[in-house]
């Protein structure tokens, strides 16, 4: 008993011994130490740290040593350097206490506890993250270890723990988003040696993905057990034994991913074998976990994914990706429901090789389902993504308020029989026209539709529509709906239709009712809709597109109007909605006629009288629509009809399309003769007024004709062509004449003027100009010089120089003052211009009794080469040759001839990829 006692002494002696070195010896390291660690850590880290303590403790991280940095901030690299990479309560660095003592300082583990990290990928491509220097050269150490020779280092991890800690990640060339919150992880592994096994627990509260703004995960817990190999020689790393449960479904995968010279390789499988219907159905955002509760759901389900190949850059090749889904005997069923949905069977298969999206191949080999005794089933195969080959088989019947019921919708009620049957198989090529051949009956009887989101009903809903194309192609094609009609907020809309042969269409559509856009919408919470308003028809159209073209126009039946009030479209050209306040089209045979109607574009209004004609060959056939009308605005902003792309803001609105503008867009299928009166006109910075003339529009183009308009105080005579290439670049040509302008005026108001015509800037009083220009307008709608072409005159008819250098250093360099600032009357400067340079033609003037003349080259940049010769008195006979190099800004003059080195050379346009 005694000896117990006395062993029991000797072991709390011993144990609160060790607590007590374990307490004090961290204060016996010298301040200079917790530099020393400060440093190893830092010197791995491109980016600036700050924080709020510093210290030692053996306590924190029982039983290890740990540097802390307590409230810590850590910021990004470049161009992150205001942006908050890692804040939170404190990061510590496990220290190895044998080499410690013998003067070496190891790190062995990380720990991060209640921390936020906030990871971003910018619009360039560029991480905050990258932060982490794995290697120095000594060319790179600090300077604090140049003065510390005998400082010893180095990361030997073998502990990465992270505790109650949350991440945000950002990637915006993906639109992707990442939120973690109660994020726990645990690694071990002697990650120092070249080939070593990593094991890892992770526990996250809850987790949520995005992607495009669609949230895919929503606030779902994760657990997982990692067992990875990493090969730091190849930098292979092998997923030996990972299982990973996320909500209620889990998860095995195995494989490896290996980088290669020009790619990687990768070999990677997931299986979700183990799971039931209903586990699948926890991966549902939160929303939906009331109906989840209330809903018994049977069966048992498997996800197979397989990732397997070799990316290569240079060869283009890339891995490949199936993913297959197995439901078996699958059933739904909500509280309320008399009826269940039951037998749910899915087979269905995903194929991607070589991530081409154009070898795509869906198979699902058996969809079906019961719902009341009506059997439904589904077998589908697609190849082929921009023109693919379709097998689509579907037969069955289905009560919507029974499925409404059984599904438990607690936000929709639908009522109606639906009876089906639709046969595909070809190959669906809209630019070869051709389509599968197409069997197909959809029939409708009594249906109804009430939602939450609107306190109308969509009701007394009948459709009968048929479909069938036996020969795949468009001229085979016939389309019955005969009836299709319902009641929408109390007000009937009727539509029958009998359509064939799409390549020469023959018709007869009837049509008559009221429909509110803006509220059907409502009913079914659609966003981002391309239609608003309210739409009213009285129509009948009966006829062919033979008799049309033909120009047999009494074989049309075509009548009726079609109404629109506070009408909103968008169109795939442009960032904003078109507007029509309130309008209404007449239909005459083969035209369609507008009278005084209103169209709103941003702040620009138009009022448009006039016909169109081909209507229907241009709404169902893709044809022209051609006609004449009359269009007529106070005042345009043209700018407002640039393509815009992706994350632009435009004057303070967010615009969800690519960086920057593009050039004026032109609709396609338009063959439309528009005589336009403009008061005022606004472009790229330039005010035009008084615009009025012809513009033609057709095959994309835009044409002008003896189009008279004023700038500057000037009026032009204006005739142009105008055809957009890509969303990057255009081409124009354009002959233009004005008479006794003010040349200074326009020099001040007219960017394209100041570039071309640089001296102006130092001529005063009244000029002509008749000049023909064509080249290419760039993605600012700015001219690419080197691709200029033309040739004109400008017309001196009376005007005063005044500070014009080039004249300026002339007069010095002949000793005649009468040169600088002089008045000049009916001089005509013939010139052309040609990759970039400006060539004028001989010029003669007369300056008191001097008689000068000059011809050579300018550059658009400004350089010089002029051949100048002043002519002495009395008749000029005698001269003095001049050569003027240099440029605009600082001529050089020389008393000589010109010489085969002055010779400016043209610039070739250079060919720039267009990003359509």
């Amino acid at each position: 008993m005694k000896l117990i006692k006395k062993i029991g002494k000797i072991l709390f002696i011993g144990l609160v011994t060790i607590l007590f070195l374990m307490a004090v010896i961290p204060y016996f390291f010298p301040g200079a130490v917790k530099e020393k660690v400060k440093n190893v850590a830092c010197s791995y880290i491109d980016g600036n740290i700050g924080f709020r303590n510093i210290g030692f403790s053996f306590f924190r991280h029982f039983p290890h040593l740990t540097f802390n940095l307590d409230e810590i901030v850590i910021k990004g690299p470049l161009p992150f350097q205001n942006d908050t990479l890692l804040s939170g309560k404190s990061v510590s660095t496990s220290i190895n206490l044998l080499p410690l003592l013998k003067g070496n300082v190891e790190i062995d583990g990380i720990y991060l506890d209640e921390v936020f990290l906030n990871l971003i990928t910018d619009k360039n491509g560029k991480n905050n993250y990258e932060i982490v220097q794995l290697s120095q050269s000594n060319d790179t150490l600090t300077v604090q270890q140049e003065r510390d020779a005998s400082f010893k280092g180095s990361v030997n991890l073998k502990n990465i723990v992270i505790s109650n800690s949350s991440l945000r990640y950002f990637d915006s060339p993906n639109k992707m988003a990442l939120e973690i919150d109660g994020l726990n992880y645990r690694g071990k592994g002697n990650i120092k040696d070249a080939n070593f096994l990593l094991l890892s627990l992770l526990n996250i509260k809850e987790l949520s993905f995005a992607q495009n703004g669609t949230k895919m995960i929503d606030k779902k817990g994760i657990k997982a057990n990692f067992t990875t190999n990493v090969n730091l020689d190849n930098f292979k790393i092998s997923l030996l034994k990972n299982k990973l449960k996320i909500a209620g479904v889990k998860t095995e995968f195995h494989g490896y991913y290996s980088p290669t010279d020009n790619g990687y390789s990768v070999d990677m499988e997931l299986n979700t074998s183990d799971n039931s219907f209903k586990e699948l159905f926890s991966l549902l955002p939160e929303k939906y976990s009331e109906w989840l509760a209330n809903t018994k759901i049977k069966g048992n389900a498997s996800i197979q994914l397989q990732v397997n190949g070799v990316a290569n850059d240079s060869l283009g090749t890339f891995p490949d990706l199936i993913v297959a889904i197995d439901i078996n005997k699958g059933s739904l069923s909500h509280a309320k429901a008399p009826v269940p949905l039951n037998a749910i069977n899915l087979s269905c298969q995903i194929i991607l090789p070589s991530l081409n999206t154009e070898q795509v191949t869906v198979k699902v080999n058996n969809l079906s389902f019961n719902l009341g005794g009506d059997k439904n089933k589904l077998t589908l195969e697609m190849k082929g993504l921009s023109s693919p080959l379709i097998k689509v088989d579907m037969d069955g019947s289905i009560d919507l308020e029974t499925l409404s019921n059984a599904m438990g919708f607690e936000n929709y009620k639908a009522e109606g029989k639906l009876d089906y049957k639709i046969l595909l198989d070809g190959v669906y090529n809209p630019e070869l026209r051709l389509l599968p051949v197409i069997d197909a009956k959809i029939r409708l009887k009594e249906g109804a539709v009430s939602t939450t989101f609107y306190p109308g009903t969509l009701c007394d809903l009948n459709a009968d529509i048929e479909i069938k194309d036996v020969k795949g192609n468009y001229s085979d094609l016939k389309i019955v709906a005969d009836p299709f009609n319902f009641n929408f907020d109390g007000k009937p809309f009727t539509l029958t239709a009998k359509m064939e042969n799409f390549d020469n269409l023959k018709y007869k559509i009837t049509s008559n009712g009221q429909l509110n856009l803006d509220n059907l919408y409502r009913l079914f919470a659609i966003d981002g809709i391309t239609l608003k308003g309210e739409i009213s028809t009285d129509l009948y159209l009966s006829g062919n597109q033979q008799d049309a073209k033909a120009g047999r126009f009494n074989k049309l039946d075509n009548r009726g109007q079609i109404g629109f009030r506070n009408f909103e479209f968008m169109s795939q050209d442009y960032p904003f909605p078109f507007r029509v306040p309130d309008a209404v089209i007449i239909i005459d045979k083969d035209k369609i006629l507008l009278s005084n109607a209103i169209l709103k574009y941003r702040d620009n209004t138009f009022r448009i009288d006039g016909y169109a004609k081909n209507f229907m060959g241009y709404v169902f056939e893709g044809g022209k629509l051609t006609g004449n009308a009359t269009l007529t605005a106070d005042s345009v902003n043209l700018d407002d009809f640039r393509f815009l792309f992706e994350g632009e803001e435009f004057e303070g609105e967010e615009i969800s399309s690519i960086d920057s503008a593009g050039v004026i867009r032109i609709p396609s299928n338009f063959n439309l003769s528009l005589n336009a009166h403009v008061h005022k006109l606004n472009f790229a910075g330039t005010r035009i007024d008084d615009i009025n003339g012809g513009v033609r529009l057709d095959n994309e183009e835009a044409k002008l004709k003896n189009t008279t308009l004023q700038i500057a105080g000037a009026r032009f005579l204006l005739s142009a062509n105008y055809k957009p290439l890509s969303h990057e670049k255009a081409l124009f040509d354009m002959s233009v004449r004005a008479d006794s302008f003010d040349i200074h005026r326009a020099y001040n108001e007219i960017p394209l003027f100041k570039e071309l015509v640089r001296s102006a800037e130092s001529i005063y009083g009244k000029v002509s100009l008749q000049y023909s220009l064509k080249g290419e307008l760039d993605r600012e709608m700015s001219p690419i010089y080197p691709s200029l072409k033309g040739s004109g005159y400008i017309r001196l008819d009376e005007v005063k120089i005044n500070g014009l250098r080039v004249l300026s250093e002339i007069s010095k360099a002949t000793g005649r003052d009468s040169l600088d600032n002089p008045e000049l009357k009916g001089v005509l400067v013939k010139s052309s211009i040609n990759n970039n340079i400006v060539t004028i033609e001989r010029t003669k003037m007369k300056i008191l009794s001097f008689r000068p003349r000059f011809e050579g080259q300018i550059s658009l940049d400004g350089r010089l080469n002029i051949k100048f010769r002043l002519g002495l008195p009395p008749f000029g006979i005698i001269g003095i040759p001049v050569t003027v190099t240099g440029t605009m800004d600082n001529p050089k003059v020389h008393l000589r001839r010109s010489q085969s080195g002055d010779i400016l050379y043209e610039t070739e346009p250079q060919e720039e990829a267009d990003y359509i």
